[in-house]
């Protein structure tokens, strides 16, 4: 005879897909707030901003090999969300640097800070190690370029 209650093997498999629309139900809900939050990645404060434009910022190639040094100030001004909406050069003794570091600026641009509707000043330091040029007191972000100043060292 055939019976119309589920012996315990076909209980198992009922139980185990409810169990499994519950997991795809949570894995939905994190991709959701995942795909929400794209591109928008939150900084503690100045600090960590600071942190991923000295990975960011790269000594431009040709002005390393010439010597060329600067100092390049950026403002830079947040909304009431903590993105950052607006960023000029406000101190730059050296042009030739300042789209370099726009370009390293731009590339932080989708990172949230913590604290909002403010204006701020990182400054960036191009030098070439070994110079006699000293380290700014303000600098935030510090890139150090090789130039003719490098003297190489035979190891015996």
């Amino acid at each position: 005879e055939i019976s119309c209650s589920l012996v315990g093997s076909e209980m198992c498999i009922r139980d185990r897909l409810r169990g499994m629309k519950k997991i795809l139900i949570i894995i939905a809900v994190l991709l959701f707030l995942q795909a929400s939050a794209q591109g928008y990645r939150s900084c503690e404060d100045k600090q960590l901003l600071v942190s991923k434009l000295s990975h960011i910022c790269k000594y431009p190639i040709k002005l390393q090999a010439s010597n060329q040094e600067a100092i390049v100030a950026i403002e830079y001004k947040t909304d009431n969300k903590g993105n950052v909406v607006k960023r000029k050069v406000v101190d730059c003794n050296n042009k030739k640097f300042k789209s370099a570091t726009l370009e390293a600026f731009d590339k932080v641009k989708n990172i949230r800070i913590n604290k909002l509707q403010q204006t701020d000043t990182i400054y960036f330091q191009y030098k070439i190690q070994g110079s006699l040029t000293p380290i700014h007191p303000l600098t935030d972000v510090e890139i150090i370029g090789y130039g003719s100043y490098d003297i190489p060292i035979l190891m015996k």
